[in-house]
């Protein structure tokens, strides 16, 4: 049985590691958020139920009106996905038979997308030893005969975000070459100061933003995400998308949900807190951490070696964290763990420091 692809996952996750599932599991592997969905979006959604009867509009005339005037840019940028694993899927089709590479280690659905479209996928990866951060001389010299390059930042195992020189720098390289650069921002809104390059859509043709909203308002189960992208190739996304996309209840949690500033900055604020007071007490028991921008971290041990006895270790004591055997470059040398509420928190660290990670 292979490593499952995500986290969220728990009995085949345990499956894998021959251990017995357990009901009162504490799942560390869901990189949502960890104060749960906002009240406000929970006491509004039973409202929406008589919606269930109709078809939602076909245009979703309001709802991009909605995400245009919160990202500031114009409605003609904007398109809904179910999710924004469609839209990675709706992406990936325009570039179909084309060479794209991937920066990683990274979420593996970028590569399932392109290699289902019959793409040529290359990978650049990043390392630890550079903080996960892109070499631009490298970047550049990776590039012949690419059509698309899809970088997720913050980026997702790691947490960390590409410099904003090293970002000028692979934005320049990709418009030089004309290469469509998708960027994933599923994470973005988790920093205190909100890092996104939304606004160069409307300077450049080559750049594409990818967002989810079911991380931050913590309701995967209702799929909503949408694209930020130059209006032409907006025109192609929408020529490849199904109609009625989006269910009426998706619809309406994305618009309520775009108005919850205040929401957005108060979960940033905790992220930021626990983070800042967890990460210094796993470096010193011993602990790789990763420089984590977001709700989510990696931890690891010395060398190369597999984290599987902690992951086993953890997953005994009751806690399920994500083993990252299915991303790329790292082979499960690391683990990633999720910020989760305070106490959790504190029996999760509690149990790290009990043996050092001596795997």
């Amino acid at each position: 049985m292979d490593w499952p692809e995500h986290g969220a996952m728990p009995d085949a996750f345990m499956k894998k590691i021959e251990q017995s599932a357990s009901a009162d599991i504490k799942d560390f592997s869901v990189n949502t958020n960890p104060l749960g969905a906002p009240h406000d979006l929970l006491e509004e959604i039973p409202r929406w139920t008589a919606d269930i009867q109709r078809y939602p509009d076909y245009h979703y005339t309001e709802l991009i009106q909605r995400l245009a005037d919160w990202n500031e840019v114009e409605e003609a940028s904007i398109h809904p996905g179910n999710g924004a694993s469609e839209l990675i899927y709706i992406t990936a089709s325009l570039f179909a038979g084309q060479k794209a590479v991937i920066i990683e280690p990274t979420f593996s659905e970028y590569r399932k997308a392109l290699e289902a479209y019959g793409c040529k996928v290359h990978s650049f990866l990043t390392t630890a030893e550079d903080n996960w951060e892109i070499d631009p001389a490298a970047f550049n010299q990776s590039l012949d005969g690419v059509y698309s390059v899809w970088l997720c930042n913050p980026n997702n195992p790691t947490g960390t975000i590409q410099s904003r020189e090293t970002m000028a720098a692979i934005i320049a390289a990709c418009e030089e070459r004309g290469i469509y650069l998708i960027i994933d921002e599923a994470f973005f809104d988790f920093q205190i100061v909100p890092i996104t390059y939304s606004k160069m859509v409307q300077l450049s043709p080559c750049i594409i933003i990818l967002r989810s909203m079911t991380k931050m308002y913590a309701v995967p189960g209702i799929r909503a995400g949408y694209a930020i992208a130059p209006p032409d190739f907006v025109k192609k996304m929408r020529e490849r998308t199904p109609s009625w996309n989006i269910g009426s209840t998706a619809e309406k949690a994305m618009r309520f949900a775009a108005g919850l500033d205040s929401f957005r900055k108060l979960t940033a604020q905790f992220v930021a807190a626990e983070r800042s007071r967890l990460l210094p007490l796993l470096k010193k028991a011993g602990y790789y951490v990763s420089s984590s921008t977001v709700n989510y971290y990696l931890i690891g041990g010395t060398g190369e070696r597999s984290m599987l006895p902690v992951l086993k270790r953890a997953a005994a004591r009751g806690f399920m964290l994500r083993h990252t055997y299915s991303f790329r470059g790292m082979d499960g040398c690391y683990i990633r763990i999720a910020v989760k509420e305070k106490d959790d928190n504190n029996r999760l660290l509690d149990m790290l420091k009990e043996e050092p990670p001596r795997c």
